[in-house]
């Protein structure tokens, strides 16, 4: 198991109280390059294969990620970008 991957597997079994903006970009830019936008304070994800699943991802298939104080993202957003990236995995979306 790589760093990225023990990374998503604490995010989602054990989050953090909070873990740097710059580490989390660093996930999204592997798993979703061009597929979110950082604006001031939060960070909007989207997929395509989301768009299937709008009680949990919206009709458009996005997610917001929100920033606290612009440095640092709490852990509840972690647990669900790691639910989210392992869903897609599983259903064959992200490698």
């Amino acid at each position: 198991m790589g760093k990225r991957d023990k990374l998503l597997s604490k995010w989602e079994n054990d989050p953090p109280k909070f873990a740097p903006k710059e580490q989390v970009l660093g996930v999204l830019d592997y798993h979703f390059k061009n597929q979110y936008e950082y604006k001031g304070s939060h960070i909007v994800i989207k997929h395509p294969k989301l768009k299937d699943y709008p009680e949990d991802y919206g009709p458009d298939g996005h997610f917001v990620v929100s920033v606290r104080g612009g440095q640092q993202v709490k852990g509840v957003y972690l647990k669900k970008l790691a639910t989210t990236i392992s869903f897609l995995k599983d259903l064959g979306e992200l490698g």
